[in-house]
């Protein structure tokens, strides 16, 4: 994936709960078309689970940890697994009345990629050397966040776990919803 970085970005945004907020950003990453050519479709307004599904944008408004309220995520870097992006999240705080950076996920998030965001999770992944493998399920609710489960596996070796092992989701299965 091509991409054009932007250095000290200054953002505004406006929804309907948000009347206007200026963020200043040190990075923000648009990805750009293959072969050389201009930007692609920058931004994104809508469900988190289509953005991933139609592409990587720069900078996605979406409600994220479903309390109603519109979210941004911000791709602001390249420290996913082997490059690949990472973002700062932005979580409106009703009380504030104003987006605010939640470090607590990004903290969740290092050095793992995401794959897609569903109802309030976060589902991520790591590759480490040709054999390590791992996943997670991150819970977003308010301005909290958790991880509500976990795995890492190895494809190599007399432990290694098959194809039908790694696509088997049912260690994601989950009794209860993310906390408040």
């Amino acid at each position: 994936m091509s991409k054009l970085i932007c250095r000290n970005v200054r953002l505004t945004i406006s929804t309907s709960t948000l009347q206007s907020q200026t963020l200043m950003l040190p990075e923000v990453w648009i990805p750009k078309k293959l072969p050389p050519g201009p930007v692609a479709r920058t931004g994104f307004r809508g469900s988190s689970s289509l953005a991933f599904a139609d592409g990587w944008y720069g900078v996605m408004l979406s409600d994220i940890n479903v309390d109603g309220y519109e979210d941004l995520v911000v791709w602001s870097g390249s420290d996913g697994t082997y490059g690949d992006p990472s973002y700062t999240y932005f979580l409106y705080d009703k009380n504030a009345r104003r987006l605010s950076e939640n470090a607590m996920l990004a903290k969740l998030m290092e050095w793992h990629s995401l794959s897609r965001i569903i109802d309030g999770r976060l589902f991520a992944w790591y590759r480490s050397g040709p054999c390590d493998r791992g996943e997670k399920l991150i819970g977003i609710r308010g301005n909290g966040a958790e991880i509500l489960a976990s795995r890492d596996y190895t494809t190599c070796g007399e432990h290694a776990l098959d194809g039908e092992g790694i696509s088997d989701d049912s260690w994601m299965k989950l009794k209860e919803e993310p906390k408040q």
